[in-house]
């Protein structure tokens, strides 16, 4: 090994961009050199050192050549070394406890020991060091990338990623009683999750670990096949513990044991009481939600892990709906929970675009980021050189890694990109959305442009409990949409008749003289006595009583309210039969109402009601406490409660046989001709036209009006 002069090590720094820092100490070499540089070239590979002595490495020479100077050598002395802090060991030999630990037998114990207690008390992470330390990183070309892309600030030496090591802390973090981990495909949260569940088993020797999955098949081989394996890593076992088929136990302690629950039967649930029992939901959002409410009782801890592919059930209601995105603890109705998102983004393999499989380029090419923080590419489908491996392989094999990243991202489903790529929640439920925000993009881009084409002729009202926090929403439409949306917060019933007598007037109709009828939430009884008072004073009066009988479709909803909803939707949807939208406003808050009432079905799998607006709501099935409108948006459905009664009363209305008339004559054809210039339309209106449009069949169309008119029932009206 040649040594090198302080000249050669400084156009190293310059070279590859080491910044000549002073140490604390101040300390620096007799030629000169900070310490801190030595230090960092040695770390980067950029030196080696020998005798204790610093000297060229591999890369050295090519540098120094390319910077005028040959590669003579001559002697560096070593920097002096920074005090470093003792090891557990060295701690103990200097206690009151060194005269009985005279062999390294003695000390590891003593260091699991204290590793175990610091686990007890929130920090894992020593314990994990000593019983993994596969895990711990030794290359230095794999610690500069984990320093440079890593966000915390402890730990950078151990091979898991942020999100991992925030997700384990939390799960240590005595505050917590819950902890919900969602994310993209293969990110590591199930080796975050099998790493957390070896070392509750370790530090605490009377404790249940129980492990559900959707079926017990499952949970054997996934969940407990990645336990097992991650304990057969582990350098410090007992020799009490035997790893089963399905189980983990300690054959000196009956209740130290980990098993799987089979969702089917529920048994273990109630017996697995203890101070220190964990539960592990697997695939959560697949687990039956009176598993959970079982769980929570016994429970020291509950984990719950899932791809998030669902906009319904527990696992998508352990988070807050507005941001559900970011990491936080919280308390939610007296349980302390932190939930985690671990998005594809957050994966060091895609943030140093590295790969699994570092043979070749993957599509798109790679740009392979050096140590000096330059870059080559290497074009797709190349072979990747060897002298590149290093720095195109993954820092965490087997995570996401950049190639698979760009392949998600391609996906053309927006609910599975958000899911599969990005960790969320998708941005509608299309099984169990009444109203999905997608099918509201045209009927606002047509309200838009067109709403002072619409006639009212209905009204819809939905009366505040109170006037503390809610409004009463008043919305005014007819055939071709809502027009119209008012609000107020009047504390009297005659300042809200004389304000619906204002609005309405305001948009050119009698409301009190019955020019168009009005459909208002009925139930209770002050909603009873509202609608006599509108009656009393000559208004036509829809009575809607949300938890009565359907009328339209009882063997499809539950009852009016699943009704009503019900209802809009299918006229919303891109599927109805109507040429035109029904135009909507452009009310964020309206569509946020509406994205939040979900289907919840009975045991046929045929009917539906809603999500619930009270807050004692209880599925008839299970028993469990349903969470409520209010509580997924935090405020009570005023709009989209208004705007279905408007709807209703629409339907209702003698107008209703516009509802199917959905277009405008100039803007169809009857008929197409193909004529040498191209195809010639014939709108409704006479007019031909070369403009591309929808051809109809205006003799079907007039049938379909016809029946609707046969079929209205004005019984309600008057």
């Amino acid at each position: 090994m040649g040594y090198l002069t302080a000249d050669q090590i400084h156009v190293l720094a310059n070279a590859f961009k080491i910044r000549g820092h002073v140490a604390a100490s101040k300390l620096k070499t007799k030629s000169g050199i900070d310490t801190q540089v030595v230090r960092d070239l040695h770390d980067m590979g950029l030196l080696s050192k020998r005798d204790g002595k610093y000297g060229k490495s591999a890369r050295t020479g090519a540098a120094l050549r390319d910077h005028g100077f040959d590669t003579s050598t001559m002697p560096v002395e070593e920097p002096p070394k920074q005090p470093e802090t003792p090891s557990v060991a060295e701690m103990l030999r200097e206690s009151e406890f060194a005269a009985p630990l005279k062999d390294a037998k003695s000390i590891l114990a003593f260091e699991l020991e204290y590793a175990r207690e610091q686990a007890r008390n929130g920090n894992p992470f020593m314990l994990i060091k000593l019983q993994w330390p596969d895990l711990v990183i030794t290359d230095p070309i794999d610690l500069h990338f984990f320093k440079k892309h890593c966000q915390r600030k402890e730990h950078l030496d151990l091979r898991l990623d942020d999100k991992q090591c925030h997700f384990i802390s939390q799960v240590f973090n005595r505050q917590n009683k819950e902890v919900a981990i969602k994310g993209c495909t293969s990110p590591g949260k199930g080796f975050a999750t099998a790493l957390c569940i070896n070392v509750w088993y370790d530090i605490w020797e009377q404790d249940r670990i129980i492990l559900i999955s959707p079926t017990v098949e499952h949970a054997k081989t996934i969940m407990f096949a990645e336990v097992s394996k991650i304990r057969r890593r582990m350098k410090h076992v007992s020799p009490n513990v035997g790893v089963f088929t399905e189980s983990m136990k300690d054959s000196k302690c009956e209740s130290h044991i980990l098993q799987i629950l089979n969702p089917d039967g529920g048994e273990g649930i109630s017996g697995a009481h203890g101070k220190n029992t964990l539960y592990v939901f697997d695939e959560s959002s697949s687990v039956p939600n009176e598993l959970i409410e079982n769980a929570r009782s016994p429970a020291r801890m509950i984990i719950a892990i899932s791809n998030p592919r669902t906009l319904s059930g527990w696992f998508y209601d352990l988070y807050p709906k507005v941001d559900p995105d970011v990491d936080r603890c919280f308390v939610d109705r007296g349980i302390s929970r932190a939930v985690v998102t671990f998005g594809g983004s957050d994966c060091i393999n895609v943030k140093a675009k590295r790969l699994n499989d570092p043979s070749y380029a993957p599509p798109g090419g790679i740009q392979v980021e050096l140590l000096d923080g330059t870059f080559e590419v290497v074009p797709e489908g190349v072979p990747i050189p060897k002298r590149l491996v290093p720095y195109v392989r993954a820092l965490i094999p087997a995570q996401l890694d950049i190639s698979k990243y760009r392949a998600f991202k391609q996906i053309k489903d927006l609910n599975e990109v958000a899911w599969r790529v990005d960790g969320k929640f998708p941005p509608e439920d299309l099984e169990y959305q009444v109203i999905p925000p997608s099918w509201l993009s045209k009927p606002v881009e047509l309200w838009k442009k067109e709403w002072q084409t619409i006639d009212v002729t209905a009204f819809g009202l939905d009366l505040a409990a109170s006037t503390d926090g809610d409004s009463t929403i008043l919305m005014a439409g007819g055939w071709k949409g809502i027009k119209h949306t008012f609000e107020t917060k009047k504390s009297s019933t005659v300042e809200t008749l004389n304000w619906i007598r204002q609005c309405a007037a305001s948009l050119g109709v009698d409301l009190f003289s019955g020019e168009a009828p009005i459909a208002v939430d009925a139930i209770g009884a002050g909603g009873a006595r509202f609608c006599e008072t509108l009656e009393e004073a000559g208004c036509v009066v829809i009575r809607c009583v949300g938890n009565s009988a359907s009328d339209v479709n009882p063997y499809l909803y539950l009852n009016k309210r699943a009704e009503l909803y019900g209802e809009l939707g299918h006229r919303l949807s891109p599927e109805s039969d109507h040429l035109d939208p029904f135009m909507i406003p452009d009310d964020t808050k309206l569509h946020e109402e509406f994205a939040a009432h979900e289907k919840i079905f009975d045991v046929s799998g045929n009917k539906f009601r809603l999500t619930p607006k009270s807050p004692n709501s209880k599925d008839r099935d299970s028993g469990v406490r349903l969470q409520t409108v209010k509580e997924k948006i935090g405020r009570s459905p005023d709009r989209s409660d208004a705007a279905v009664l408007c709807y209703a009363a629409i339907r209702e209305s003698a107008e209703v046989g516009k509802c199917f008339e959905q277009f405008d004559p100039s803007k169809v054809a009857v008929s197409c001709v193909q004529t040498s210039s191209g195809p010639l339309y014939t709108t409704a209106s006479g007019v031909e036209t070369t403009e591309a449009m929808d051809v109809i069949d205006v003799e079907a169309e007039q049938r379909l009006w016809e029946a609707a008119l046969n079929d209205v029932s004005f019984t309600e009206m008057f």
